[in-house]
């Protein structure tokens, strides 16, 4: 993990309440966002943002402009014509979304 994506762009740093247990909740925020874009991250090998940072992935995957319409049998994104990652999108979303096969640890006897 690297501490200074963790402080500067999840903003990490910020404990300054009294108690332990609320500095300890604040501190558990961040750091769970920093596995979610971690793990966003380790999905995204083979495309363009495979070596981005967190503020990068942050900025260019999740802070977009886009209208959702969601009806019984599909979801529409529509996205702004001026969105710079338009075109990493599709990709990015049939990479993450794409099945995988977990094999489970099996009992031996």
């Amino acid at each position: 993990m690297c501490i200074k994506e963790l402080k500067l762009e999840l903003k990490a740093d910020r404990l300054s309440c009294h108690r332990f247990l609320a500095n300890q909740f604040r501190l558990l925020l961040p750091t769970a966002a920093y596995c979610l874009i971690w793990l966003l991250g380790h999905h995204l090998q083979g495309t363009e943002l495979a070596t981005a940072q967190v503020n990068t992935l942050r900025l260019k995957l999740l802070k977009i402009g886009a209208r959702i319409r969601e009806s019984s049998r599909r979801i529409w994104v529509t996205w702004l014509t001026v969105t710079p990652t338009v075109t990493c999108w599709p990709q990015c979303c049939k990479t993450c979304c794409q099945p995988r096969l977990i094999s489970l640890p099996t009992r031996s006897a």
